[in-house]
């Protein structure tokens, strides 16, 4: 028994031997042979599998913009001005029929012609502004009468009107034109120059006449007679009259 114990530690030193000699001269200790598989507890830990990159997610697509309303067009968005304005060939052929009752001696239908452009309370109203009806209304109304009373001969020989005038033109003029009276325009040219000013009187947006009525043949400096302010109302062409002068007295 004691003999095999003294052989295993003489195995046991020569073995150990080398190693320490290898220690003592600086050198690492023997590696395994090669061919030898590691001892358990000197495996190499395996490499974990290197995450792949996750696929790009969709990007989301912003929210398109509320697609902005049509731009409106000018003027789209104003009160339309609702009012039956009237022609001016509807008032040449109602003067031209006063006319031809004239020559003709007809009294009764030239006094109706006459007698239905006579202005009223009620058109006077219609015509001005508050505040112009309250400057011009009261002289208007008082004159009126005076104007459009007594026989159909005399009311049209007042007006100016004569047996030999024939040819009838209209020229037509909003509130806004003849308040600015544009050079070459006809509120320039044919409506008298104080209804720039008087104008102010007047309800907006409305359409005014001025007839102008003339001998056949007659000279360029024959300016014949001129009548106005006419506007339409209820079917019927009124004349208001040099509402300018009204004013300057």
């Amino acid at each position: 028994m004691i003999r095999r114990l003294l052989s295993c530690l003489l195995v046991a030193a020569a073995l150990a031997a080398p190693a320490a000699r290898a220690q003592d001269d600086g050198l690492p200790p023997p590696g395994p042979r090669p061919g030898t598989p590691p001892a358990p507890d000197e495996e190499e830990p395996e490499e974990e599998p290197a995450e792949e990159p996750a696929p790009d997610a969709p990007a989301t697509p912003p929210k398109p913009l509320p697609t902005p309303p049509p731009k409106a067009a000018d003027g789209l968005h104003r009160v339309p001005f609702k009012r039956e304005q009237g022609t001016a060939a509807g008032l040449k052929d109602h003067l031209e029929r006063a006319l031809a009752a004239f020559k003709a001696g007809e009294a009764a239908a030239l006094g109706e012609a006459l007698r239905a452009m006579g202005p009223d309370e009620a058109a006077l109203k219609d015509a001005f502004t508050d505040e112009g009806f309250k400057a011009l209304g009261p002289r208007i109304l008082e004159r009126a009468p005076q104007l459009f009373a007594g026989e159909p001969a005399e009311i049209a020989r007042r007006l100016g009107l004569r047996p030999e005038l024939e040819t009838v033109d209209v020229f037509t003029a909003s509130t806004e034109d003849l308040q600015t009276m544009e050079f070459g325009t006809d509120a320039a040219r044919e409506f008298a120059s104080g209804l720039r000013r008087t104008a102010q009187h007047l309800k907006p947006r409305y359409v005014w006449y001025c007839a102008v009525l003339k001998a056949k043949g007659a000279a360029p400096d024959d300016h014949g007679t001129r009548l106005q302010l006419f506007f339409y109302r209820d079917g019927k062409f009124v004349l208001l009259g040099r509402i300018w002068r009204i004013e300057d007295e």
